[in-house]
């Protein structure tokens, strides 16, 4: 029976409900301020505020910028260099897959009726266990403006052992092996509408969820991805008594539409969760699909 592709899967809902979690907590003025546009009153909360910037008289005489001058003067630089580090959840399609699913499940279950179905990185992609690293750097050119570049390798086998009672009154032994495997080197940009998270100290998870900043992002990826498959039957006192091995491999580019959010950790580092679909320029109806991303970014 033929596996039903799945719904879009449920890491979106965090995107959407940490945002709503933000909105909720946070007046619409404060939550999407601009970087620069808070101060603290005596109790330390923090206030919506323009920076102060009238001239003030100073010993001798000349006319120089009041207090908010000098604390801009004393807080630290803007830092704009990143490193990252991702794990982004695939959600492809692998309709190649369905050649198991449909063909060879069907005949081995007519000869060994208890045989178990093979497993399949669709099952793993159904279960939500298909994750892949990646790592990179970037730049901030501007406060709603960000250019970044990742590599990203990840391989892994899934398998099947089983044996079960044929037909023909012996056992069959079935032996199943697929290896994936797929390299990635991904430019992308992320836009943020209402500007990036500010680089300061933050207190407390209510300040940081205020502090969250929406973007919308473009990737395009270059991407070499293969397998390598084998099966070995057995049947009785044998071992082996059929075997195949299979193989490809692609080397294909695609582009990865994406909205997220930026949630600060500290003044240097904060975290982007993203919900996006991959559209692959050849082999889409393989690799093509939802794309849930976490990752870490380190200002320096």
């Amino acid at each position: 029976m033929s596996k039903k592709y799945p719904p879009v899967p449920h890491p979106l809902l965090i995107v959407t409900m940490l945002l709503g979690i933000a909105v909720g907590l946070c007046a619409p003025s404060a939550a999407w301020a601009g970087p620069g546009d808070y101060r603290e009153d005596a109790a330390g909360h923090m206030l919506a505020a323009a920076p102060d910037m009238r001239l003030q008289r100073t010993d001798d005489g000349k006319s120089g910028e009041g207090p908010a001058a000098d604390a801009q003067e004393d807080a630290p630089p803007q830092r704009n260099w990143y490193v990252m580090l991702c794990m982004a959840n695939a959600y492809p399609r692998l309709r190649s897959e369905k050649l198991i699913n449909n063909v060879f499940d069907p005949i081995m279950g007519a000869i060994a009726p208890g045989i178990a179905p093979i497993n399949t990185f669709g099952d793993m992609r159904d279960n939500h266990l298909l994750w892949m690293p990646n790592i990179g750097g970037g730049y901030n050119v501007s406060r709603h403006l960000s250019l970044f570049l990742q590599l990203g390798y990840g391989t892994g086998p899934v398998r099947t052992k089983d044996s079960a009672l044929s037909i023909l009154l012996l056992p069959l032994h079935m032996y199943f092996e697929m290896n994936r495997s797929a390299f990635t080197i991904t430019p992308g940009l992320d836009y943020f509408p209402f500007g990036m998270t500010e680089q300061r100290d933050y207190h407390g998870l209510k300040d940081r969820l205020c502090a969250i900043r929406p973007m919308f992002g473009v990737r395009v990826p270059w991407t070499h991805a293969g397998y390598k498959a084998r099966a070995n039957l057995g049947l009785g006192p044998f071992d082996t008594v059929a075997s195949m091995k299979l193989g490809d491999a692609w080397s294909v580019w695609s582009t990865n539409l994406n909205v997220g959010f930026d949630l600060p950790v500290s003044r240097n580092d904060q975290v982007n969760v993203n919900f996006g679909r991959s559209y692959f320029f050849g082999h889409d109806s393989d690799f093509g699909g939802p794309v849930f991303s976490v990752t870490w970014k380190h200002l320096f």
